[in-house]
């Protein structure tokens, strides 16, 4: 169906460029990206700007660091992946146990906040992350 569309749309000589808006609206639809892309520890030119923008347009985004906690949220807030808006989350726990009771309370607290539309955004340590894994593969 792709070539039925774009095909077409490209190749035309009357309104190429408003025949391949209608193509690319109709396959660049309900997509779901995965990709993982690097930025060293000087933040980048653009960088807040861009996430901005794919936060903007619905994309989710993952920041994973070394950081402590409290130096991670900076960044986040600085290169705008998280902001005032958000409602802020953290899961720092020790244990399976103390990590399922703290997503159980979370996911409580979070779900009249995503059917409003309201945006969210977790913290999570490095020490937990291993918990949370296990968590969610079984």
């Amino acid at each position: 169906w792709r070539t039925k569309e774009l095909e077409p749309a490209s190749t035309s000589i009357v309104d190429r460029e408003a025949s391949l808006e209608v193509a690319y609206s109709k396959i660049e639809k309900d997509l779901i990206l995965v990709g993982a892309s690097a930025v060293e520890d000087k933040l980048q030119q653009q960088v807040p700007e861009t996430i901005a923008k794919l936060r903007q347009a619905g994309i989710a985004i993952w920041m994973l660091t070394g950081d402590k906690q409290e130096t991670a949220v900076n960044i986040g807030f600085s290169c705008k992946l998280i902001d005032q808006t958000q409602q802020l989350y953290d899961l720092d726990c020790d244990s399976l146990e103390s990590t399922k009771t703290r997503l159980n309370s979370i996911k409580e607290e979070v779900e009249p906040l995503i059917k409003q539309g309201k945006p969210i955004a977790m913290i999570i340590t490095g020490r937990t992350m291993k918990f949370v894994f296990k968590q969610t593969t079984r």
